[in-house]
């Protein structure tokens, strides 16, 4: 079994770290442990599947709008994975790095393409 590469997302201002792999279907697993932001207004993109995962305990209560990864998460896509994680709409291609990198993961799945 080849070894998963990890990408990171982070933002130091809202206190949020993510460590995800990509699926060979462009799905994004995002890491147990990892920490998102909960923005709680209703006319985000992503608060519906915030909500679920919420009240699925996917999702479990950290400190005060942050939230923990009580396991692995399948999410369809990068910016799904972001967005989610960030608390409202973000850019997945441009969001996550490679960990250890600046390189991000458009730029990284683009240059194994080749």
């Amino acid at each position: 079994m080849a070894a998963k590469i990890i990408f990171e997302l982070r933002d130091n201002r809202r206190c949020v770290y993510a460590s995800a792999f990509a699926d060979n279907d462009d799905s994004f697993i995002v890491k147990k442990g990892s920490i998102c932001f909960e923005k709680k207004r209703k006319n985000d993109n992503f608060f519906g599947l915030r909500t679920k995962l919420i009240d699925d305990g996917i999702l479990k209560p950290l400190e005060e709008n942050k939230y923990i990864f009580s396991k692995n998460y399948k999410f369809n896509s990068p910016t799904t994975a972001a967005s989610v994680i960030m608390g409202g709409n973000a850019s997945g291609p441009f969001s996550w790095k490679l960990k250890g990198s600046n390189l991000n993961y458009k730029e990284w799945k683009n240059s194994i393409s080749k």
